[in-house]
């Protein structure tokens, strides 16, 4: 990992408390591009979902990111079991969502479970 990728992961461990619980060599791995340092706002909202929530939500960026090159990254949705949600639930998430112009909102467990296979 180089020091820029390194760096970017330490400001994304401090934005998101959930990279804090990887493994490292997993953590590592991640393709960052999409995911988002939220702004103060964003931030605020993230917080007090997960507290509402009891689980993880991470702040992505919407739309298309280019993956990396060398195909080598990790994504969080294909390394954790997301939240499962009721419907009240759901609709705060989206409500952050809609307040939040270019982010993506989803709940993960807390504490991480990892997926099998």
């Amino acid at each position: 990992m180089t020091g820029t990728a390194r760096g970017a992961l330490d400001r994304l461990r401090r934005a998101l408390p959930v990279l804090a619980e990887l493994p490292a060599p997993l953590a590592e791995r991640l393709d960052l591009n999409s995911l988002l340092v939220p702004g103060p706002e964003l931030a605020a909202a993230r917080r007090e979902l997960e507290e509402r929530l009891g689980h993880h939500v991470v702040t992505y960026r919407a739309g298309r990111t280019e993956p990396l090159t060398d195909g080598a990254g990790l994504h969080l949705c294909r390394l954790l079991e997301p939240a499962e949600l009721t419907e009240a639930e759901l609709a705060a998430l989206r409500a952050a969502e809609a307040s939040a112009p270019g982010a993506v909102l989803v709940a993960y467990l807390r504490p991480i479970r990892l997926r099998s296979g």
